[in-house]
């Protein structure tokens, strides 16, 4: 009880005291250095990489879009996630929620041609599927049903 006691008062004291700052006015300038060097040897690199994002994967009838409480390309995201399941883990193909953070899709994917660039703008993340294992009951207590 005296060591609670002695962490208040230690708090209330501390807490008393005050410093005051004061903002000089001086502002910090920070300059990116244009280093031909290393330009160069990203360059092929650069240029590898850009070729691949622009190679075109799809075609969409329709612009796919992350607006709305269920969005066409939430909607799309979510098939996609349950394909690669049905895919790679059969067992459980056809027993899964899924759930998928909107605000975890980044941009909109264009009606027309869809390359690998435009599918890297949506999640540029390192995002995963997380499979959880959970019995109806529990589900429905997560879900607050």
């Amino acid at each position: 009880m005296i060591r609670l006691l002695r962490y208040c008062l230690f708090l209330v004291i501390l807490c008393a005291c005050k410093s005051h700052y004061h903002v000089s006015g001086k502002t910090l300038t920070l300059r990116a250095k244009n280093d031909s060097i290393a330009n160069l040897s990203v360059l092929p690199y650069k240029a590898g990489l850009d070729k691949e994002m622009e190679t075109v994967i799809a075609k969409s009838d329709s612009s796919l879009t992350k607006d709305g409480f269920e969005s066409s390309l939430g909607n799309f995201v979510l098939m996609a996630t349950e394909e690669f399941i049905n895919i790679n883990k059969p067992e459980i193909a056809g027993n899964c929620v899924l759930f998928i953070n909107r605000g975890g899709l980044r941009n909109n994917l264009p009606m027309g041609e869809i390359t690998k660039g435009n599918i890297f703008e949506v999640m540029p993340f390192d995002n995963e599927i997380v499979i959880l294992t959970l019995s109806g009951q529990k589900l429905k207590k997560v879900l607050m049903v």
